[in-house]
């Protein structure tokens, strides 16, 4: 139920979060049949429930020689060792009590404050990259203050440091560095990528995350040409990728049926369906293609009519012109509202909020 995944989907990295090697290790383990291509520590939630209470995520990086043993406890279970163990931090903690918060910012503790910071990253990359053989870190550009801030705040309030990302790549060259934390768009990404940020020394890779699920489609269909020098990009518009994902979602949701958990069938399908929420985001008819996917999930309660039955009917009240643009091309939805076009009828192109947000994504 929880491990299983589509081979479509590699390469797929498994994370895991915790602070026992035993329990890691037998996670790893647990999930090895399976066939994830990395498995990754999470040392880098700040939310209260997991490195409050739970002694893990980001409160982890205050112990290095901890992580790497479990790091190395994981890499034990691995099949592909060490090699296959990633982690997922931050470029440091520091505890709420300790932390100055001014008009929502954290505000340094002096001028030398950067290299305190970098001092502390590379001892925990360095100690566990030789104590548990770990050579890919995903660091988030900021720190975690641990206490008293959301998970939300946490993403705000810590300043952005990109340079001392960079610098770790540029001092550690024979790790990878996978640089995570304010990246919104594509040509943020090749800014990392390409030139190394101003600090020189170009990270190995650059991670998004809540941009992805906000923005799918104008964020991610044409990736593969932009990031990855393809000659096209197999997404050829909207109605391509949701007939696709539909026979994906009702070939998962059948082998759900099959199973031994088949009351789980409503739960999936929903958490199927979610993905597909933001397709449309700031486009005419978003909102209600958003509202009409809801009503029909909650309406066909014993999943008769499948992902596939939901969703494509939620996109009848979409617009052809959105549903076949191709990536990167702005649909052309003809004369503005109010406009009269040749047969003398207005168009009706959505919300004012709708068409302005749609323009500035374009």
């Amino acid at each position: 139920r929880w491990l299983a995944y589509s081979a479509q989907e590699h390469p797929l990295v498994l994370q895991l979060g915790g602070n026992s090697p035993e329990s890691l290790a037998k996670a790893v383990a647990r999930a090895a049949p399976y066939g994830f291509d990395e498995y990754n520590l999470n040392c880098g939630c700040p939310s209260d429930k997991v490195a409050g209470a739970g002694c893990f995520g980001a409160a982890l990086m205050k112990d290095p020689r901890n992580v790497a043993e479990l790091c190395a406890a994981m890499g034990s279970e691995a099949p592909g060792g060490s090699s296959a163990v990633t982690v997922k931090c931050r470029i440091g903690v520091i505890d709420r009590d300790g932390a100055t918060i001014r008009q929502g910012s954290l505000v340094e503790a002096g001028p030398d404050q950067d290299e305190r910071d970098f001092e502390g990253l590379a001892n925990f990359v360095q100690t566990v990259n030789q104590g548990a053989g770990v050579g890919h870190f995903v660091v988030h550009a900021r720190k975690a203050v641990l206490g008293g801030l959301s998970p939300d705040e946490n993403r705000k309030v810590p300043p952005l440091k990109h340079g001392l990302v960079h610098r770790l790549a540029r001092e550690f060259p024979h790790l990878k560095i996978t640089i995570n934390g304010g990246l919104e768009t594509a040509e943020d990404c090749l800014a990392h990528l390409g030139s190394g940020g101003s600090e020189g020394g170009a990270v190995a890779g650059a991670m998004l995350g809540r941009a992805v699920v906000s923005r799918p489609w104008h964020l991610m269909a044409q990736i593969d040409t932009l990031i990855f020098n393809a000659e096209a990009d197999p997404a050829t518009s909207r109605r391509q990728v949701l007939e696709d994902y539909c026979a994906y979602g009702d070939a998962q949701l059948a082998e759900c049926f099959k199973g031994p958990n088949p009351d789980y069938a409503p739960k999936l399908r929903r958490n199927l369906c979610r993905h597909a929420m933001n397709l449309f985001a700031a486009e005419p008819n978003g909102k209600a293609f958003r509202a009409a996917l809801d009503t029909g999930l909650k309406a066909d309660k014993a999943c008769e009519k499948g992902v596939a039955g939901v969703l494509l009917k939620a996109t009848a009240l979409l617009r052809d012109e959105t549903l076949d643009s191709k990536p990167g091309e702005v649909p052309d939805y003809g004369p503005p509202v109010g406009t009269q076009t040749a047969g003398g009828a207005q168009r009706d192109q959505g919300s004012a909020g709708e068409r302005s947000s749609a323009g500035a994504v374009g």
